[in-house]
């Protein structure tokens, strides 16, 4: 092990990779303390879904001169976002060839990134929910879905069933996924399906459950610094 990544704390690879060579290994140990555990508490927040404060620390990080650092804790600990794409191909599916194929038809998607969940894909396809998935390199990360904005009920519904409570970060801010009740309010009467009173018990217990934890986990951090 060389003196220099213990010296730094990180080695070569990641510190090249992450953005800490040469203007971390310049600050002292305090300044490194700091960005260290601006991290960490970014990694907390991300954790508890308070995404204004990752916006925050990222901010701070960046101030300090470390962009690529700001940038990997903006990708990484943002789980959930969404954007409009205008204008874009619409894809078919030849299931005789089993591969894609242009329609000729454009329309406007929304592009969605979120954890890895097999909730969501489950969700997703008993909802006859359709969206592409697509593997190319964007400013988020290597693979994202496209879902015509058409389908946008639809998707909330299932973001509702597969990630309850959690925030998210669109064009026009941080926002919160709905709960079941504000969804159902949200969609009364329209062609989407209600969200049956078995899932809403179930979702509301967990998001209390949640609300515990948190509560608990920020007592015990706030007591540990």
């Amino acid at each position: 092990m060389e003196a220099q990544s213990v010296e730094t704390g990180i080695g070569p690879t990641c510190s090249k990779k992450y953005g800490f060579s040469g203007r971390f290994k310049a600050l002292n140990a305090k300044e490194r303390a700091d960005v260290s555990g601006m991290i960490h508490e970014a990694g907390f927040a991300c954790e508890f879904d308070d995404y204004s404060e990752v916006l925050r620390l990222a901010d701070e990080i960046e101030k300090l001169g470390f962009d690529t650092v700001a940038k990997r804790v903006r990708d990484r600990f943002l789980g959930i976002r969404m954007t409009i794409v205008k204008d874009l191909p619409v894809w078919g599916w030849d299931r005789e060839r089993r591969r894609e194929f242009k329609t000729g038809e454009r329309a406007d998607f929304v592009r969605l990134w979120t954890p890895y969940s097999l909730e969501f894909t489950t969700l997703r396809r008993s909802n006859w929910l359709k969206g592409r998935p697509c593997k190319e390199v964007t400013e988020h990360g290597k693979f994202h879905w496209d879902f015509e904005v058409s389908t946008s009920p639809l998707l909330m519904r299932v973001l509702v069933l597969a990630f309850p409570g959690r925030s998210y970060i669109c064009d026009k801010g941080i926002f919160k996924v709905p709960t079941p009740t504000e969804f159902n309010k949200m969609f009364k009467g329209g062609k989407v399906p209600p969200i049956p009173s078995s899932a809403v018990k179930r979702i509301q217990d967990e998001l209390a459950d949640k609300a515990k934890k948190r509560a608990e986990a920020e007592a015990k951090f706030k007591s540990a610094s």
